[in-house]
């Protein structure tokens, strides 16, 4: 079996459209010239027709199977990728397109292989004009690439649909299996991007995640200089900020993702004034994230204590002491307070 790769693996996935591409091969067909030797005119045009051809058949096999190579082995790919395919759509669906393409590419080669046997096979009879064969050479040139246009019209939704899919894999952040990963959740506004971009020691990294009108956030902690281990550390925003059982199927799907890279969950209550939900709304919303996630790994933040509402800090304070029986940390992410109390807590999972 292939090791998974670390990264995106559909950022290197091609797009393709084979119309414009058949399109470009006739256009750059009809440019060949007659061959330069001492023949007939009919022989001339008969090599010219069979490279015309064999011209139009290179550059569609060559470029629909690097195109397929391109396309990372939805078997060897990390679980994340292939449940955010079934997010799109649907792995199979995926498999079948992909299926589809590769057997145009034999049915491409076939007809092409097909056509040129034609044209080796027509020979001049003498007591005929040389024009009616050089007339049937062209009627055969004609029906191949009216029989080709038809084929490439007829899988050409096949590329569509992989092109839109590949289009919004590519714009995936880059998730290493081999690193451990800790999922930032919380209301919103509780400062979850902000607390990421604080602990991130690389600057970081953006990008569109499924049902959500948001970002993705992806983020770096080193948590040991010597021998240097470093964690992966990402912002879900939209995605655990109201009660999961609230959520459409195409969400849980989203969700699902995110619980096959979680190792452990950094949790922001937000104890602000401005805060948007109260305090047994947030509590409600810790308990559906965590046992949905599914990992006891858990650093709980009490964030915005520098504008503190302080009937929700201690109610939200006394769950986590007196139910959860773990020790929340005071912060303010806006001025950096609590941010190496977090760091320590870190490290102490994951070290």
């Amino acid at each position: 079996m292939r090791e998974e790769q670390k990264g995106n693996p559909f950022k290197k996935a091609t797009l393709i459209n084979p119309i414009e591409l058949f399109d470009r091969a006739i256009r750059k067909s009809l440019k060949l010239s007659l061959p330069k030797m001492r023949a007939e005119r009919f022989q001339k045009e008969k090599i010219l027709i069979l490279n015309k051809i064999r011209y139009i058949r290179q550059v569609l096999v060559t470029n629909l199977r690097n195109y397929l190579q391109s396309i990372p082995n939805i078997n060897s790919i990390h679980e994340f990728y292939r449940t955010i395919i079934d997010v799109y759509s649907s792995t199979d669906e995926f498999k079948r397109a992909l299926g589809r393409i590769a057997g145009a590419v034999r049915v491409i080669e076939k007809l092409s292989d097909e056509y040129l046997r034609s044209v080796r096979g027509i020979k001049k009879n003498p007591y005929l004009p040389e024009k009616v064969f050089i007339n049937h050479l062209h009627r055969l040139w004609k029906q191949y690439l009216a029989r080709m246009n038809s084929f490439i019209r007829e899988i050409s939704d096949a590329f569509i649909y992989l092109n839109t899919i590949i289009k919004k894999l590519r714009a995936l952040p880059d998730y290493n299996p081999e690193l451990r990963t800790i999922v930032v959740c919380g209301p919103p506004n509780s400062g979850k991007s902000s607390l990421v971009g604080r602990l991130s020691k690389a600057k970081v990294q953006i990008a569109e995640y499924p049902f959500t009108t948001k970002n993705l956030v992806f983020g770096h902690i080193e948590i040991r200089s010597n021998p240097r281990e470093v964690v992966q550390i990402v912002d879900t925003p939209g995605l655990f900020d109201r009660p999961i059982s609230r959520k459409k199927k195409e969400e849980i799907l989203a969700l699902q993702a995110i619980r096959t890279i979680a190792d452990g969950i950094i949790f922001l209550f937000d104890c602000g004034v401005e805060r948007t939900l109260d305090a047994e709304q947030q509590i409600r919303i810790y308990k559906e994230v965590t046992e949905f996630l599914r990992t006891k790994q858990i650093v709980v933040g009490l964030n915005k204590i520098d504008i503190v509402d302080r009937e929700t800090y201690d109610r939200i304070f006394r769950f986590v002491v007196n139910t959860l029986k773990l020790k929340p940390i005071p912060l303010s992410v806006k001025y950096g307070i609590g941010l190496n109390h977090i760091l320590k807590e870190i490290r102490r999972l994951f070290g």
